[in-house]
């Protein structure tokens, strides 16, 4: 049966109906020193234009390496690509360890403390022995290139008003270093970290995937939030808790969101992002539709791999990865950030997107003025991941300072008809092609159900714009993580337990 529900109503959309599926990740730091190197926790509260001239400063750059698995995890890779460096600022408890110049020590006897007492009021089952893991990160909020990690209980559940939901794992792990600023150049991007946050301790809870509805993922959020504070051992103010949702939908898939720091957001983060998926599934079956391919069943346990192959290779046939210079073309755009680009040694290029036009969409708003989910935003979101401010595509334009005399001669010089689309960017040549790369797979996944990514949710001003995503990174695989050998395994005792 197809999916039912209104995409422009999505508070409005039947969780039961839909096949409604959510678990949550809750980050809580906890108020002792750091996990493995013995320095206190404390953040330092300073810009970027504030940090003390006698705090060392590292310039480093990440690669992605293989896991245990000898593959290299899908989100590390791309990270790699992004062609990026980074300073790190070394604040007062921010030693060698921190910079990854000396071996880790053990786990912080009173951070394990405090998360087998959340796990005891949680009844999960401890492990007999903590083995610490490398989760590799190389977005350069860790030194190392990986995180520690450590599994401390598991199959707990937490009590609420529509109720049980369980918990599937508690961790404890390393937070990661604060961003401070990111520097562009026309060679890549500098970001520049402070090593204040980095090794702090959190305990990650991990639910099992059942959370019934939105309301009930803020119910969840608030009682394992409480469950956490009962302890007296946590942290308090701006940051030092935060939220990840997983959600899907029978005719999507899941996806991570970050950033969903308020609760009362949870809910119309949900039902946004269910609205989201609804609208991908059936944007892929019109496409498939009009390239005569095999519509997606309504649930993704249905797929097929052979047709989903067949697909995948009709999609990168329609729109192959051609990417096209036309600089000259916006010699004299009226448009001055297409002008200063252009001056400062960008390039104008292009892709063209063989079938898409009117279906990359323009913005418009529902009822509580949130975005409403449309695939130009998804292949913007796919482009800044290279580190670009966006694109342009054909379904908006003219518009932005570029004339239809231009959408007209772009049109030409890629021999478009009227059923095909484009988009544009204008970056450095290595950032434009890596972010028109991105254009173009994600338009190959529009024939697919929604990718499997972490999204996070858009934030102006400290508070989220209007509850919608956008596209982070892909969602991790296996492959990102592995043992850690620096640091010794902690047996659990019965009296430690007790």
């Amino acid at each position: 049966m197809e999916p039912l529900g209104e995409v422009t109503d999505s508070g409005n959309l039947d969780p039961v109906g839909l096949g409604f599926m959510c678990g949550l990740e809750i980050h809580q730091q906890l108020a002792t020193g750091k996990l493995h190197s013995r320095m206190p926790s404390e953040l330092f509260d300073y810009s970027i234009d504030e940090i003390p001239d006698d705090w060392a400063r590292s310039n480093r750059r990440l690669r992605a390496s293989e896991g245990e698995a000898g593959k290299i995890d899908v989100a590390a890779r791309f990270e790699q690509r992004r062609n990026r460096s980074f300073v790190y600022v070394q604040p007062p408890n921010a030693g060698l360890i921190e910079l990854d110049e000396a071996p880790p020590l053990e786990h912080d006897d009173d951070a394990v403390d405090v998360v087998l007492t959340m796990a005891a009021m949680m009844e999960a089952k401890p492990v007999p022995a903590l083995q610490a893991m490398r989760k590799t990160v190389v977005d350069g909020s860790n030194t190392s290139g990986f995180q520690r990690t450590t599994l401390i209980a598991t199959d707990g559940s937490v009590t609420t008003p529509t109720g049980d939901v369980g918990v599937d794992v508690i961790c404890l792990e390393e937070d990661s270093a604060r961003k401070l600023d990111t520097q562009s150049s026309l060679s890549g991007d500098t970001v520049v970290y402070t090593l204040d946050r980095l090794g702090m301790p959190l305990v990650e809870v991990a639910t099992a995937p059942e959370v019934q509805t939105p309301e009930h993922a803020k119910e969840t959020a608030l009682a394992l939030g409480t469950l956490l504070r009962d302890t007296r051992r946590v942290r308090r103010g701006l940051g030092s808790i935060r939220q990840d949702l997983n959600v899907s939908i029978a005719c999507g898939d899941r996806v991570e969101i970050k950033g969903c720091q308020d609760l009362d957001w949870i809910p119309r983060i949900i039902s946004l992002e269910m609205a989201r998926q609804l609208h991908m599934y059936r944007l892929a079956n019109e496409l498939r539709d009009e390239a005569n391919l095999p519509p997606l069943p309504p649930n993704r346990d249905d797929d097929e791999i052979p047709v989903e192959n067949r697909v995948a290779a009709a999609a990168a046939s329609r729109l192959p990865m051609d990417i096209h210079d036309l600089s000259d073309l916006f010699a004299d755009c009226e448009s001055e950030m297409v002008q200063h680009s252009l001056g400062d040694g960008s390039v104008m290029q292009a892709v063209a997107l063989a079938g898409f036009s009117g279906k990359l969409g323009i913005k418009e708003t529902d009822s509580d003025d949130s975005q409403l989910p449309r695939l130009g935003r998804e292949l913007a979101s796919a482009a800044k991941l290279a580190g670009v401010a966006g694109i342009f595509h054909s379904d908006e334009l003219p518009a932005y300072g570029i004339t239809d005399a231009e959408v007209g001669a772009v049109r030409d010089s890629l021999s478009l008809n009227d059923s095909d689309a484009f988009a544009l960017c204008v970056a450095p040549a290595w950032q434009s092609e890596l972010a028109l790369e991105s254009v173009i797979q994600r338009a190959r996944r529009a024939y697919h159900r929604i990718p499997r990514e972490v999204r996070n949710v858009v934030i102006r001003k400290g508070q989220p714009e209007d509850g919608t995503t956008t596209a982070m990174r892909p969602l991790p695989g296996g492959a990102r993580m592995y043992p850690e050998t620096d640091v010794p395994v902690l047996d659990i005792t019965l009296e430690h337990w007790d």
